[in-house]
């Protein structure tokens, strides 16, 4: 493979520190001026600056055209003619021109981890973006990488959403022909949502009810705290002294009708809870049979999202599939000192050895019951990982809150020396102007009203009929360059127009200037051959081909630190400059050996866009 023309300069200006500062090994530091068309090598602010009789030693190589002392640093001018040539030719030789060099490693990244039985929401697309970026970049980098899925497909909430849907019935879902743009998620997580603001309604109607009496209740100071209700916190002294005294649903005062009626219907609700927990814990047939339906429905819609995102898994995972692994290693590691029993239960109090940390608290494993907590489950699944495929680095993508978790999960694993690095790539939250997303509540964007709101929009915009493929391709733009347009660690805070515009910094804008780049060369009639001829350059020109040279540097920076801001940023600033250059420079041109040049200008943008898109996983359509 040949090397990269940005490659090629940072070797020169390393050669070019050596001989001013020899006997040093150098790496060098460029940071870019873009008014000037140069580069700072920071590496020399710290020697105060060279002299003038250092500089003339330093041998003059083909891509540097001069190098001058300001400000106490190195300034680099390139030659553009050579950097021209050098690109055209580069690109000539190299199919893909952003492929590295091959990378032993084996990387595995987790990333999309929906619940069936829930609605796909427009904060699981933006853990699908950020995952599919790492596994695309990586590869880039000739890094053997492992796509994998972790589908939450038993729980409290599956339980929910089977409750809901047979007091619903059990309905039957539309059929495509009824509802062509139908996501049996969406559709399911409906009955979700109703169970849980039904059960949560008639839980925060008891809480209201028993304030109003607070005071008779706290003459009785005999009671006993139920372990289900520990989680309400304030309330919780309240709630168990009133659960004792209508445990059968009768209060004997008059002043407690109404929490008499309140305590009913809570009870009503919490049973039938405790019902079909139970049903499942018994692996009731009939419950079973219909988890496995509404599953496969779930994984259906998932499966569809997927390949509009054009995102491939190599591997999925189900969290019902590690129950049993998750209890044997809760065990093991209490056989090994690494956890303790309290009563029935499993945790891990990281204040004791072998951890010594104050910081982390307790994590629990197993319940009181036996049953396998969410922390087993992933330790077991981090084990399961790395006997199948034996990674260097096993990441995780999973939101920002869950930090301090993970934390607590790599302390426990990092006592298996044999396990791979372990990396925790949170992201923030989406949040709607009313506030943060829950699917309790029903105030959540589904990926599917985000897509067809999108598409509407799009195909509303667009100045001339375009195909349907071509209308997915610049809709799927549109909103994956949103999920990327702040940091991982950044909230994004959603707003319909800002996702739909086409202006400014947007997806649109950056397959816009692709699109040009193709329709201009189709119109000229002639064949890019990315040869060069010496030519006076223009300030534009010279600008276009200063970005297209710096985004190799810029595609490292993306990789070393794991975030899209360099390179999207940087395809900005080209897009920028190549929509200068259409509009400064006339490509069709009388000069024939001008419009050839700036013909090749246009197919390295193009190709320069369409590589580096891909690692977003933007397609560049046909027209727009």
């Amino acid at each position: 493979m040949n090397k990269h023309p940005w490659d090629i300069f940072t070797m020169n200006v390393n050669d070019m520190l050596s001989e001013i500062k020899p006997g040093e090994k150098h790496a060098a530091s460029l940071r870019r001026e873009d008014k000037s068309l140069t580069f700072v090598c920071t590496n020399s602010i710290r020697w105060g600056g060279s002299k003038e009789s250092d500089l003339k030693k330093i041998r003059k190589t083909k891509l540097i055209k001069s190098v001058t002392n300001e400000n106490k640093s190195l300034k680099i001018e390139p030659n553009y003619e050579e950097l021209a040539e050098s690109i055209f030719n580069f690109y000539s030789t190299n199919k893909n021109v952003f492929d590295q060099e091959r990378d032993e490693q084996k990387w595995i990244v987790e990333y999309s981890q929906p619940n069936t039985h829930k609605a796909f929401h427009i904060g699981h697309f933006r853990n699908v973006v950020t995952g599919d970026f790492i596994v695309r970049i990586a590869r880039k980098f000739g890094i053997n990488v492992i796509p994998a899925n972790y589908i939450g497909d038993i729980g409290t909430h599956v339980l929910k959403a089977l409750l809901g849907w047979e007091l619903a019935g059990k309905p039957k879902p539309p059929t495509l022909e009824q509802e062509p743009n139908l996501d049996l998620s969406r559709w399911l997580g409906e009955y979700y949502s109703q169970w849980a603001q039904r059960e949560s309604g008639s839980r925060e109607n008891f809480i209201k009810e028993a304030w109003s009496v607070k005071d008779l209740l706290n003459q009785d100071s005999d009671f006993e705290i139920g372990e289900k209700f520990k989680k309400f916190k304030k309330n919780k002294f309240l709630i168990s002294k009133i659960l004792k005294k209508s445990t059968d649903g009768r209060l004997h005062s008059e002043n407690f009708k109404n929490l008499n009626k309140s305590a009913i219907n809570w009870k009503k609700d919490l049973d039938l809870q405790n019902e079909i927990a139970e049903r499942w814990k018994n692996k009731d047939p009939e419950l079973v049979k219909d988890w496995k339906k509404t599953k496969k429905w779930c994984m259906d819609a998932f499966e569809k999202i997927y390949r509009l995102l054009d995102v491939d898994f190599e591997k999925i995972y189900y969290e019902s599939d590690v129950e049993e692994d998750a209890i044997r290693i809760s065990n093991k590691l209490v056989n090994k000192n690494l956890a303790e029993k309290e009563g029935g239960s499993v945790l891990v109090d990281f204040k004791k050895e072998p951890y010594n940390s104050n910081k982390l608290d307790v994590l629990p494993l197993l319940r009181s019951d036996g049953l396998p907590l969410y922390s087993a489950k992933d330790l077991a699944l981090a084990e399961l990982k790395q006997n199948q495929y034996k990674t260097n680095k096993s990441f995780y993508v999973v939101g920002a809150p869950q930090s301090f978790y993970f934390k607590q999960i790599f302390k426990i694993l990092e006592q298996d020396k044999k396990l791979s690095e372990l990396i925790h790539i949170g992201y923030e939250m989406v949040d709607l102007p009313e506030g943060k997303m829950s699917s309790r509540s029903g105030n959540i964007v589904a990926f599917s009203e985000l897509w067809e709101e999108a598409k509407k929009f799009t195909k509303s915009k667009s100045s001339q009929k375009i195909s349907k493929k071509d209308l997915e391709k610049v809709t799927t733009g549109a909103l994956k360059h949103l999920m990327f347009s702040r940091d991982f660690n950044k909230r994004i805070s959603f707003k319909w127009e800002e996702v739909l515009s086409n202006e400014g910094k947007t997806g649109s804008y950056l397959q816009y200037a692709a699109v040009r780049c193709k329709r201009v060369i189709e119109k000229s009639g002639i064949q890019p051959n990315l040869k060069f001829e010496k030519t006076k350059m223009n300030k534009d020109e010279k600008t276009l081909i200063f970005n297209i040279f710096t985004i190799q540097n810029e595609l490292k920076r993306s990789f070393e630190t794991i975030s899209p801001t360099p390179l999207l940023e940087s395809l900005h600033r080209l897009s920028k400059a190549f929509s200068n250059f259409y509009h400064s420079s006339p490509i069709i041109n009388k000069d024939p050996e001008l419009e050839k040049f700036r013909i090749n200008l246009a197919y390295c943008t193009l190709k320069t866009l369409e590589e580096t898109l891909k690692i977003f996983g933007i397609s560049v359509p046909s027209r727009m």
